[in-house]
């Protein structure tokens, strides 16, 4: 099922610690959690990230938009910087990705405050798609580790 997922949306339990967010490439968080998670995770984070199949509040939507596109706009900076010098603290772009940077911040501190407003919502939406879940209100629980 997560093999088959290319496209970057909203995901369920992309991060153990995180319910609800976008995900950019699902290919690569799975890679990244077959590379580097302990073994005795990943068969519980590879069946609970899931794509959200529901309707979510335009709110969350349009904050998350707001942040990827802050967010993208950052990384155009920050790799042009890197392509001029990698001694990028001397050059003016610095002060552009700086501001890219504080951009960034302010609309992730937006989308948390729009998962904050639509929590109910979210977690009734959670709830309906994410039946056999761990997820104890904070972060995922998993098994412990056979020794």
């Amino acid at each position: 099922m997560i093999e088959e997922q290319k496209e970057a949306g909203f995901h369920w339990h992309v991060h153990h610690s995180i319910l609800l967010e976008w995900c950019y490439d699902v290919k690569q968080r799975v890679s990244y959690i077959e590379r580097y998670k302990p073994l005795h995770e990943q068969a519980t984070r590879l069946h609970l990230m899931k794509p959200v199949k529901g309707k979510l509040p335009k709110l969350l939507i349009n904050a998350f938009y707001a942040f990827t596109k802050a967010n993208k706009e950052y990384d155009e900076v920050y790799n042009d910087c890197f392509k001029t010098c990698v001694n990028y603290d001397k050059l003016k772009k610095y002060d552009k990705l700086k501001k890219y940077d504080k951009e960034c911040d302010k609309a992730w501190d937006i989308c948390l405050k729009a998962l904050n407003k639509c929590k109910s919502v979210i977690e009734k939406l959670h709830a309906k798609e994410c039946l056999d879940c761990s997820w104890n209100g904070v972060e995922i629980v998993f098994q412990k580790e056979n020794k």
